[in-house]
């Protein structure tokens, strides 16, 4: 059984135990991971989308599809061309999309382009993930 905070802690040590010291990262509702704006930074944010019930029954026994995306924002240094930036955001992509990690499926992604955000040029990679969860 994965609940929601499950998930979340999964996507995010996930995240931390692969990422290491790449370049600095920040959560969900943290302090920007960098103000150096030579600096590439990301920052990770999972949100639970739709979910549905897959089986009936007793109480603690029914079965739920939880669906979510995580998102996970790139800062690049502006005016420095677009290769760390989608280096960085294909090296994300690949440590989800399509894997199985404590309950959590990552599905299929895209990158996209955000464009300058002040100091920062961003791109954002989106992917979808499901969990189970039985209540």
């Amino acid at each position: 059984m994965t609940t929601l905070d499950q998930a979340q802690q999964a996507i995010n040590d996930r995240f931390i135990a692969a990422w290491g010291s790449t370049t600095p990262f920040s959560f969900t509702n943290e302090m920007p991971a960098s103000n150096d704006i030579s600096t590439s930074w990301v920052r990770l944010v999972s949100r639970l989308a739709v979910s549905g019930q897959r089986s009936l029954g007793q109480s603690g026994n029914r079965k739920y599809d939880r669906n979510g995306i995580i998102f996970v924002q790139v800062f690049s240094p502006i005016n420095q061309g677009s290769s760390s930036g989608t280096a960085l955001a294909k090296q994300i992509e690949d440590l989800y999309e399509g894997e199985r990690f404590n309950g959590v499926v990552g599905q299929d992604s895209i990158i996209r382009d955000i464009g300058p955000d002040g100091e920062w040029y961003q791109l954002q990679v989106e992917i979808n993930f499901t969990y189970e969860e039985i209540k």
